[in-house]
């Protein structure tokens, strides 16, 4: 099944959904239940050349909008299942 929206987590895809709002939710939950020494996290729509579409800074804790590349900024590509 194709998904519209992947969340990322250096450079893995964590999860996936058709609805960035339940996305983003979510991912809330994940991240305040891990170690808060972990990256960021990014929405991203795409698999070719994956946009960024937010992106959840855990030092800041809460979600920034995002309109680069993921290609473009990081080395690590991503890996889609």
């Amino acid at each position: 099944m194709t998904f519209k929206y992947y969340a990322v987590m250096q450079g893995e895809v964590v999860d996936k959904s058709n609805s960035l709002t339940n996305l983003m939710n979510r991912m809330d939950e994940y991240v305040h239940s891990m170690p808060s020494n972990m990256g960021n996290v990014y929405i991203v729509t795409g698999k070719k050349n994956p946009l960024i579409v937010k992106e959840y800074d855990m030092f800041d804790d809460k979600w920034y909008a995002n309109s680069n590349r993921y290609n473009d900024i990081f080395s690590l590509r991503i890996i889609f299942e």
